[in-house]
């Protein structure tokens, strides 16, 4: 849409490869996290855990992930390509080799890794991003095709109110201003409810420069306390420091590159 490979501002990958891309790294992160909480998990179990015990460790060991379509993803979709089929097709598939592997090299082989793993990915659908989980809180996941305000928190609110009143979520999670906000209300119907718009992972680009636009960087942690579906307690963190301190080279080959973050399927590639 903005030239963005022509610019040198990604890397030399095609739409499909983008998305597979970003299966990849996705999906090494909630594998990362899943064996951590799967082997402390297990030494806290009796040596021989029965059934049952293992196959609530492995759903509880999975990270859930949800997902929408943003702006980006759907410029595609003007080719007649549908947007993040790609995406969501490899992070299953990844996560599933992975996932079962590891639970057979543990003794575990009898256990169908598919079921719980198709379980926790999500893609939202477009005319109602919502996700309700097992505690009754209602998150939901936007990206609006609009640009920033003046007042940083004025595009938070305003999605908070279209959430929270239309379909009652508590959680609202946001993107696409590359500005990092918090914003809290309440209301009688639903109590307290919170909007979570994150920044940006993207280090820097002559779009936003040339707009003189100063973005926040890195991911946001949000944490809940609630009691029959109602949030009374939350933790707010953002993250800022950029992991990347400078652009990657345009030229720089994809395959060195997935070597060098440990992707999964990656780590002992050789020329």
């Amino acid at each position: 849409q903005h030239s963005f490979m022509h610019k040198g501002e990604v890397l030399y990958m095609n739409n499909t490869e983008q998305e597979q891309f970003a299966a990849e790294i996705i999906a090494t992160i909630m594998y990362r996290v899943f064996t951590v909480r799967f082997e402390s998990g297990l030494s806290l179990l009796d040596s021989t855990p029965n059934d049952q015990e293992i196959h609530d460790l492995v759903d509880r060991s999975l990270l859930r992930f949800l997902g929408i379509k943003g702006n980006h993803d759907t410029w595609q979709e003007r080719d007649g390509n549908t947007a993040l089929a790609e995406f969501f097709g490899q992070l299953n598939s990844i996560l599933i080799t992975h996932v079962q592997t590891f639970l057979a090299s543990h003794g575990f082989a009898g256990i169908v890794a598919e079921s719980y793993i198709r379980q926790k990915i999500h893609l939202l659908p477009t005319h109602r991003p919502v996700y309700q989980l097992p505690s009754g809180i209602k998150i939901g996941l936007i990206h609006p095709y609009m640009g920033r305000a003046q007042t940083s928190s004025l595009r938070a609110e305003h999605v908070m109110d279209l959430f929270v009143h239309q379909w009652g979520c508590q959680v609202v999670g946001i993107a696409n201003f590359h500005t990092s906000i918090f914003a809290h209300s309440w209301s009688p119907h639903v109590g307290q409810s919170i909007a979570a718009q994150t920044g940006t992972e993207v280090i820097f680009t002559d779009f936003e420069h040339g707009k003189i636009k100063a973005v926040d960087f890195g991911p946001q942690m949000v944490k809940t306390r609630s009691h029959k579906g109602r949030i009374y307690k939350t933790t707010l963190a953002a993250f800022s420091e950029p992991i990347l301190q400078n652009p990657i080279p345009k030229d720089t080959n994809s395959l060195d590159l997935k070597r060098k973050l440990g992707l999964l399927g990656y780590e002992n590639i050789t020329e």
